[in-house]
């Protein structure tokens, strides 16, 4: 059971992420608070796997209660949760120790893929803004590596790719992003909690839709074409 201390200022906010939480059978909230000093005196006293941390609360800068957090090999994962942010935050946010950035105009669904991932040591960064943050950060940050560098197509080429890609569906565009942070598609089935052999479908799907030829070619494509932008 993954154990998850909730911190937000926004009392509807916590409630709406404890009931989601409530009905996932690996996922449990064990506490909340509302403010940084609140979140360094629980964890002083109880166990958590992720800290849910709301970018602006009172009385503490997120960077600063982030250095200020627990280390070790007992201590807790940070997926921190903000309405907007720009790049370079997002890269000074992991930089100061959080595993994972979010935005809270986020789904359901992609906040319990965040917390899944995260509980389970990897990073994790909202798809709108996961790429840009990545080219960021510092070389010795502990991230997955972007794929290589690509040139644009000429425009030509360009205007032969397929624009399909409004019709993937929600499951689809996650396993878009995986693929593009370098995620295999064992580790895709293990965080979506599903069989390597449906992420395959999926991915197979995601080739169709693109007109692309293999993963490295849809990584392109997506890329190109801002599906991961």
């Amino acid at each position: 059971m993954i154990r998850i201390l909730l911190a937000d200022d926004h009392p509807v906010a916590r409630i709406g992420m404890r009931l989601l939480v409530a009905q996932q059978p690996d996922l449990c909230v064990a506490g909340e608070v509302s403010t940084g000093a609140q979140v360094l005196e629980w964890l002083a006293h109880s166990p958590a796997e992720v800290v849910v941390l709301d970018r602006i609360m009172p009385g503490q800068d997120v960077l600063t209660l982030l250095t200020q957090l627990p280390a070790g090999p007992a201590a807790p994962r940070v997926l921190v949760l903000s309405t907007e942010a720009t790049p370079a935050l997002v890269a000074a946010i992991f930089t100061a120790g959080a595993s994972g950035y979010i935005d809270k105009t986020s789904t359901h669904e992609e906040l319990l893929l965040a917390l899944r991932l995260v509980a389970a040591g990897r990073p994790y960064l909202s798809p709108e803004r996961g790429l840009q943050a990545l080219r960021q950060l510092p070389a010795a940050t502990a991230l997955p590596a972007l794929p290589a560098p690509f040139s644009p197509q000429p425009a030509a080429a360009a205007s032969r790719q397929p624009a399909e890609h409004g019709t993937l569906s929600a499951r689809e565009h996650q396993v878009l992003h995986l693929l593009v942070l370098g995620y295999t598609n064992a580790e895709i089935a293990a965080q979506l909690l599903t069989s390597k052999r449906t992420v395959e479908t999926y991915r197979e799907r995601l080739l169709e839709k693109t007109g692309t030829r293999n993963t490295a070619t849809l990584v392109r494509y997506a890329l190109q074409q801002g599906l991961v932008n």
